[in-house]
């Protein structure tokens, strides 16, 4: 579970690292917090273990919100469960559930996702027959 665990977590902070610039654009705009970070944080280990929660926190939500535009919606109460539970290391399902779930939830957002493509794709199509054939109207 627990070589599970740290792949699973370097995965993702891999992801977080080459994402941070497209998952974070839209919170540059944001106001920055009003407090002293340096006094929210009695180290700079601390602040970079926050940074690192924050950074996942917000790859996760993303993540989440681009899994809704796909029809599908994860409890995002129980994605934290999960997160806590494996540091505690008292996760509800074993290293077999875990793996076996993740490969079937991954199959469906391809499947979502090649869906809406086709239907993106579909969509797109009739607007051109539309376009050209309104087109050749006006030149007749």
């Amino acid at each position: 579970m627990k070589s599970l665990f740290k792949a699973t977590l370097l995965a993702t902070t891999m992801a977080v690292a080459m994402h941070a610039p497209i998952t974070f654009a839209a919170d540059a705009a944001k106001p920055a917090a009003t407090a002293d970070s340096k006094a929210a944080f009695k180290n700079d280990d601390q602040k970079a273990a926050y940074a690192l929660g924050a950074s996942l926190g917000r790859y996760m939500d993303n993540s989440l919100k681009e899994q809704e535009k796909l029809g599908i919606k994860l409890d995002k109460d129980q994605l934290i469960a999960g997160v806590q539970d494996a540091f505690a290391d008292k996760s509800k399902l074993s290293d077999q559930e875990i793996e076996q779930t993740l490969q079937t939830f991954e199959a469906r957002v391809k499947s979502a996702a090649q869906a809406k493509m086709e239907k993106d794709a579909a969509d797109n199509e009739a607007k051109v027959k539309r376009s050209a054939t309104l087109l050749l109207k006006r030149k007749a």
